[in-house]
């Protein structure tokens, strides 16, 4: 029984990210994306990328504790562009704190460098 309550809270950090793959890991939190979910649409590559967030992270306006930022992306890889369709973040119990949506045209554009882990990952298979 110990052992499985250890396992159990081991392995919470990870809960519910089964079929997401670790892109990166920094002193923010852990991003992933769903591999098994990436479109091909209209010469760009339609994903999601989730960040897990570590502990003490706080929202400003709500001053509630992040758990974590969803987010659907669309991929350029031949400019290495990213942009921003929807953004959620959320705290504990699934609690939405934020909400952002945008339409392709609006939505905000990034530069990624050649060695970025989602150019690496996404742009070999499309």
């Amino acid at each position: 029984m110990i052992r499985l309550a250890a396992a159990l809270l081991l392995g919470w950090p990870l809960a519910g990210v089964a079929g997401w793959q670790v892109l990166d890991e920094s002193p923010e939190g852990m991003r992933l994306i769903d591999p098994s979910r990436v479109e091909s649409r209209g010469g760009m590559l339609h994903f999601h990328e989730r960040l897990v967030l570590h502990a003490g992270q706080t929202d400003p306006a709500s001053l509630r504790p992040m758990r974590e930022v969803l987010e659907r992306r669309v991929l350029d890889c031949r400019t290495r562009r990213v942009g921003t369709v929807s953004r959620a973040v959320f705290s504990d119990q699934d609690a939405l704190i934020e909400h952002r949506a945008s339409k392709l045209r609006g939505s905000d554009w990034q530069a990624l460098p050649d060695d970025d882990p989602r150019v690496r990952l996404l742009c070999r298979r499309s």
